[in-house]
Formats: structure tokens, C-alpha cells, sequence
């Protein structure tokens, strides 16, 4: 570069810290880089909370180390986070699901598999896969999919809790090629999504997370980027100016920067920009709220081990499911006797402590008062990638390619809702940036 680029990053959440690092590692002391949040704490919705020797995770609480999770990896120990870094317990690989009235242990050895009463009516659906040939999709649903390839018993049964623990949405109306990319691939590259699958296997790796939860690591970015860091202080407007792009910040004060990375859920950046075209494609990113129990007691009173449990919406429960934090992680424990448990589920009208407690009673049989009890609720938490959505993104990148040729689109409302996602999107970045520099 041969003059010094003033940078400046929109959220302080992983996408904006992970993004400002990799740059600053990258370029140093050779760019301006400033980070804006209107937040009066980094990390976004990775919070993590110690109470009464309990250790609560209101976020995401752990990573896989497949895929994208290797860029997580490097960042942790580009940080000096490494001895930080535990596996879960090898019973996390257990998963239940709630069919029936009754915990079922999700089948993965072949005799259990024969005898799970969740395979009832599926291996003719599996059967039935295996032999399908690859299918011209234009953008299915990821019910659509499932049903098509396996039929409605694995769809309903399987696909449709595991579409609610992680997007708290709707099979019928979430795109599959935008949500699950590598299913898609796998059927496509395999001619088969059992196949695919099956050559996938080969990379393997335990389910992770941080000894002191998964706050540590935008914490620790934080502290390592503090004097480029602004907290209560975020962007109130966009406008682009005479090649670069100048920012309004709530404590009135004005920056131009000669690139701008916005890293703000689509529904906010909505608000920054006055073009309506950009405005209204931004605002077609829908987004899910969520309410979150973590409930702790000082003794043992889940008679299972795991990860928890997810409910398919055809059961008809009031919540989503149940991580169950001191078996999937007993290292972050304080004693042996105690219990963490954390309960998803859709915003309602009713108490969620209220809902969570009588649920646990009729799913886990657990009828002891907890020793602590946590309740938040997350707005517009969790983008809805829909039908639609990956041509959405292209028009609304033309669009501001237009509009704010020095402005880029980073985040969970785009290309990934994962943790390992966004981490990886920024470590990419960094580098296309590098080299347009260069």
C-alpha cells in the first residue's frame, strides 16, 4: 500500500473482532483501523455468565472442529487461547429426541439403529435415497428436499428439530442450498446425500468450547484490540462521499474511511443507509427471536448423559429443546454433584421460567427447585435464511456496490449463522483485501 487506509468496522460482535484482527495482523501499523458498537460490551450474542459458581452460556456454546471450525481453531491459537480449548465428554456424541411422549437416544450404532423405535417407517426412506438419482433443484426448501429424497418420516422425525436447534425456524420455508450448502453438494458431487455424507466422515474431530466459556474469545480479541475499539459509540448513518464512505456516529462526531466493513444484523444496517431499494432487500432478511432458561442446581438430578435433546414441532411442545451443559461439558463443572441445564424455545406470552420448569418435569422428570435460574430473550436474534435468500444477497451486494463501492457485507444475516462461519468469512476477507492492496 503506499499510503496508510483508514478502515472502519461496524459491531464489535465475532464477525467485526475476527475481521479487525485478521486485517491488523495482516496490514499492522499500515492502516487506521477504527470498530464502532453502539453495545456497551464486545462479543454480540456470545455472552457468557458466572452466577453463584455456575457457568451459563446465553449464546452459542461450542464450535465444531470440521469445515469452517479449522479457521476458528487458528484464531484461538493465534490468540494464546490453546490450553483453554476442551472437548466435550465423549456421552456428548449421544443426542435424544422427544417422539412420542418419550426421550429417544438418536440411534448410531447398527444394533440400536434396528431397534430404535425412531427408525420406525425410515429404512424404507433410506433405501429409497440411496438409489435416487441426482435431482435438478432450482431452490428447494429444505423440507422440499428431504421429503423428496428420503420421504416424510425423516423429514418430520429428524430434519425438522435439527432445522429448529439451529435457526429456531421453518424446514418448509428455509432454503436448503443457503443453509445447508454441503448437503446440497453431497448430493449433487455423490448423486446421493447418504453417500456424500458417508465420504464427509472422514473428517473428524470432537465438539469444543473454551474453559471459561465461549466469551473468552471475542474477550480476549477485545483486549488485544482495545485501542482500536469505540463501545457506546455506534454508526447512525452511511454516506458515501467522493470515494470513500463517511460515517455519522452517535456522539455526533464524523469519520471517512477508504473501506468499511458492516458486520451489523441486516434489519440494523437497514437503518444507516437512506437508498430505499438497499433498505427494503435488507429488511426481506427475516429473523427469528428466541428465549433462553439456563437453569443450575447443586446436585444431580438429570439421570441421563449427552449433549440434550430437540423436539420435532409435530410433537406439539412448548419449547425447542434442552442443552444439557454439565454432561455435553463437565469440565466447566465446579463440583461433581452439579447440574447445568439450558432451555430453548420461541418467545411466548407465558413466563419462560415458568415454561421451562414444566416441561423439564414432564421430559426429564425433574421436579427440584433449581439452585439458579436465568431468563433472557433475544430479538431478531437468529436470520431466517429463506427461499431466495442466496440471489437476495447477490441483489443486495449489487445494490451497494452501487450505491457504496467501499462498503462490505459481513456477518450472520448473510453466509452462515455459525460462529465457525463468521470467523471464516473474516479470516477470507482479510485476505481478498491483502491482495486488492497490494
Amino acid at each position: 500500500m503506499s499510503s496508510k487506509k483508514v478502515i472502519a468496522i461496524i459491531g464489535a460482535g465475532i464477525s467485526g473482532l475476527a475481521t479487525a484482527w485478521h486485517l491488523h495482523q495482516r496490514f499492522g501499523n499500515h492502516i487506521e483501523l477504527h470498530i464502532f458498537d453502539r453495545a456497551s460490551r464486545p462479543g454480540g450474542w456470545i455472552q457468557t455468565i458466572s452466577q453463584q459458581n455456575f457457568l451459563f452460556e446465553l449464546g452459542p456454546r461450542s464450535c465444531r472442529p470440521q469445515g469452517h471450525g479449522a479457521a476458528t481453531l487458528r484464531l484461538i491459537h493465534e490468540l494464546g487461547l490453546q490450553n483453554q480449548i476442551i472437548e466435550g465428554a465423549p456421552s456428548a456424541q449421544k443426542r435424544y429426541l422427544w417422539h412420542k411422549n418419550a426421550l429417544h437416544c438418536v440411534p448410531t450404532n447398527p444394533l440400536f439403529i434396528i431397534r430404535s423405535p425412531l427408525m420406525k417407517g425410515i429404512w424404507k426412506e433410506l433405501w429409497h435415497e440411496w438409489r435416487l438419482p441426482r435431482q435438478d433443484w432450482e431452490d428447494p426448501t429444505i423440507h422440499e428436499f428431504f421429503e423428496q429424497r428420503f420421504g416424510p418420516h425423516l423429514a418430520a422425525r429428524f430434519v425438522d428439530p435439527m432445522v429448529s436447534g439451529i435457526f429456531a425456524g421453518d424446514p418448509r420455508k428455509l432454503s436448503l442450498k443457503a443453509c445447508f450448502p454441503d448437503v446440497y453438494q453431497w448430493e449433487q458431487n455423490s448423486q446421493s446425500v447418504i453417500r456424500g455424507a458417508f465420504h464427509a466422515k472422514k473428517e473428524k474431530g470432537s465438539l469444543f468450547t473454551l474453559r471459561e466459556g465461549m466469551e473468552s474469545l471475542p474477550k480476549t480479541l477485545a483486549k488485544k484490540l482495545a485501542e482500536h475499539i469505540h463501545l457506546n459509540n455506534g454508526v447512525t448513518r452511511l454516506i458515501s462521499k467522493g470515494g470513500q464512505t463517511q460515517l455519522i456516529l452517535e456522539d455526533g462526531k464524523e469519520i471517512c474511511a477508504d473501506h468499511v466493513v458492516a458486520t451489523l444484523p441486516a434489519h440494523s444496517l437497514a437503518q444507516l443507509v437512506e437508498e430505499n431499494l438497499i433498505t427494503s432487500l435488507l429488511h426481506c432478511i427475516k429473523t427469528e427471536s428466541i428465549s433462553v432458561v439456563n437453569l443450575g442446581w447443586n446436585q444431580q438430578v438429570l439421570d441421563k448423559d449427552g449433549f440434550g435433546y430437540l423436539i420435532p414441532s409435530s410433537e406439539k411442545e412448548e419449547i425447542l429443546g434442552c442443552v444439557w451443559d454439565s454432561s455435553a461439558f463437565p469440565q466447566q463443572n465446579t463440583h461433581t454433584e452439579q447440574t447445568r441445564l439450558t432451555v430453548m424455545m420461541k418467545v411466548c406470552h407465558e413466563d419462560p421460567i415458568l415454561v421451562a420448569t414444566r416441561a423439564l418435569k414432564k421430559h426429564l422428570n425433574i421436579h427440584a427447585q433449581p439452585d439458579v435460574v436465568l431468563n433472557h430473550t433475544f430479538s431478531k436474534a437468529i436470520p431466517q435464511y429463506e427461499v431466495g435468500h442466496l440471489s437476495l444477497i447477490s441483489s443486495i451486494k449489487e445494490n451497494f456496490s452501487r450505491f457504496f463501492p467501499n462498503v462490505s457485507l459481513l456477518g450472520n444475516s448473510y453466509h452462515g449463522v455459525a460462529v465457525n462461519d463468521c470467523i471464516w468469512h473474516a479470516e477470507c476477507f482479510a485476505k481478498n483485501l491483502e491482495r486488492a492492496y497490494s
